[in-house]
């Protein structure tokens, strides 16, 4: 298993260089939770940088074409849930990447919600922080919004607290409408919880200029969107990668690539703004889950599988643990309780700009963030390696308008004529019909050590943990895109762009997953 959090020296080296490209947060698609990542972690944390760590690894990962939830599965993503919780700087867990990919596939659904539910479950009964679980969709056009709808409705102990979505639909000068941006903002505007891009950075135009990142950063999509992860770090055989290893071996002290500086410029451009919590009115109304048609034919109702003679509520309580991170020789004892027993949890790594929240959605006890979390948060990174994107996020809350208010406002249009301007993507305002409080991350120094993340090889390269379908489908080269509605499909070997923590930007690298030694998994 390749797990680019275990090398102390190359994590310095590329936190530094992620830092200075404005990264705060990174993806990493693959850990080991059996080893020791205290230094690696630390590199990050010391620059302001979150680590969003997938559960999956190439061996226990939900596959697609035979799907289900085993106690083999629990047993490896539990430990790695041990292994990362006591670090401060640890931004999501994922349970799953693109196992959905299209109509044939939605079968994985209820796997996804048992396995967000018992994790859930398990944080809660060993005490820890209640780290976000987010799932990372692939850009079918057919299948995204009933996943986003199923995977949020129903009991919230069985709801993910994150949606992120990997795209690569926009590509050199595209626009809203030719990369189907538009139908994206039309989609995810009324999400009850936050949305982010997990994966962008489409390379079918050379060099790339990463105007979709800009987009995604820009003040129309963050009125709905969270953050951008660009796939990849490392220079890989599929040409996404910023930055090269002359090695050959992922090691050492890079060579920065154009698309680096060109990456550079769009996040130092970017400027989201955040929203005080003083000013944060959360509704998160859920969604109804999906009706089932020729497309989903998985019910609301339908029952969550178990693991047989599991008693997550056996499982022995944390009480108290020493905080590697801690900056006081020795580290800190912090004592930790769930959320759900009113217990304190810890903080993330601060700076001066940093907007306090306690919580991602407020009427779920399981989803905080640590105290230190913000309402809004900017990520913005890039993928490194094999298994690590880099990214920049920002939380947005959105706060939906009263029905009193939506209905005095449709009979005050009615009465005055239609009005030209239309809302955000029409030019008008961005909050128009939605409100959206954004909390971020404080931005992220020029020097620093940035964590790694995951890169994305090919999109479908890290689908290769889900099946052989995938496996196959990593020997294409590069997205590719459907004519008429702009789609990305998966592209081989893409990992996502891990996020980094602490700046108000929003950006993400993707590095190629497969190719980089440090910073993906391996497609073996």
């Amino acid at each position: 298993m390749l797990d680019v959090l275990l090398d102390s020296s190359q994590c310095d080296i590329d936190a530094g260089l992620m830092k200075t490209l404005g990264v705060n947060a990174i993806r990493v698609y693959t850990v080991d939770g059996s080893q020791n990542h205290d230094a690696c972690m630390r590199s990050f944390e010391s620059q302001d940088i979150y680590v969003w760590i997938d559960l999956s690894t190439p061996l226990h990962a939900i596959d697609r074409n035979t799907p289900e939830w085993t106690l083999d599965l629990y047993t490896n993503w539990t430990a790695t849930v041990d292994a990362f919780s006591k670090y401060d700087n640890v931004l999501f867990f994922s349970i799953g990447n693109e196992i959905i990919n299209s109509a044939s596939s939605v079968d994985t659904a209820p796997i996804i919600k048992a396995a967000t539910r018992d994790i859930k479950a398990y944080q809660s009964a060993r005490g820890y922080r209640m780290i976000p679980l987010s799932y990372n969709a692939a850009d079918s056009l057919e299948t995204r919004e009933y996943t986003a709808d199923y995977l949020t409705c129903g009991p919230l102990g069985s709801c993910i607290n994150i949606y992120g979505m990997n795209v690569y639909s926009w590509c050199g000068n595209s626009s809203y409408y030719v990369s189907g941006f538009d139908k994206l903002y039309e989609q995810f505007q009324a999400m009850s919880i936050p949305v982010l891009f997990a994966e962008t950075g489409c390379n079918t135009i050379s060099p790339r200029d990463f105007s979709d990142v800009g987009t995604m950063l820009g003040p129309v999509f963050q009125a709905v969107f969270s953050g951008a992860f660009v796939y990849e770090w490392a220079m890989g055989t599929n040409g996404y990668g910023i930055v090269n290893y002359t090695n050959g071996e992922g090691t050492g002290f890079p060579q920065t690539l154009d698309d680096y500086n060109a990456l550079k410029t769009v996040f130092s451009t970017a400027t989201p703004t955040g929203t005080a919590l003083s000013d944060y009115t959360p509704s998160n109304t859920q969604p109804a889950c999906p009706a089932t048609d020729t497309i989903w034919s998985v019910p609301g109702t339908a029952v969550l599988p178990t693991i047989a003679n599991l008693e997550v509520s056996t499982v022995a309580r944390v009480t108290t643990y020493t905080s590697p991170l801690a900056t006081s020789s020795g580290g800190s004892v912090v004592t930790i309780a769930s959320a759900l027993d009113g217990g304190s949890t810890t903080a993330p790594p601060t700076t001066s700009n940093t907007v306090l929240s306690t919580s991602l959605q407020t009427q779920d006890a399981q989803s905080l963030l640590s105290t230190g979390a913000i309402a809004g948060i900017a990520i913005g990174g890039v993928v490194v390696g094999v298994a690590a994107v880099l990214g920049i996020f920002y939380f947005i809350w959105r706060r939906r308008k009263r029905t009193a208010r939506k209905t005095a406002e449709t009979e005050k249009v009615s009465s005055e004529g239609s009005s030209s301007e239309g809302g955000a993507l029409m030019g008008g305002d961005p909050d128009e019909g939605v409100q959206m409080g954004r909390a971020e991350l404080p931005a992220m120094s020029a020097a620093a050590v940035v964590p790694r993340q995951e890169l994305a090889a090919s999109h479908d390269g890290h689908e290769g943990y889900y099946g052989t379908d995938a496996r196959q489908a990593m020997k294409r080269q590069g997205p590719v895109h459907e004519a008429e509605d702009a789609q990305v499909l998966e592209m081989d070997g893409v990992r996502p762009a891990g996020e980094i923590d602490g700046r108000p930007i929003v950006h993400e690298l993707d590095a190629g997953q497969r190719h980089s030694r440090r910073f993906g998994p391996s497609d073996s």
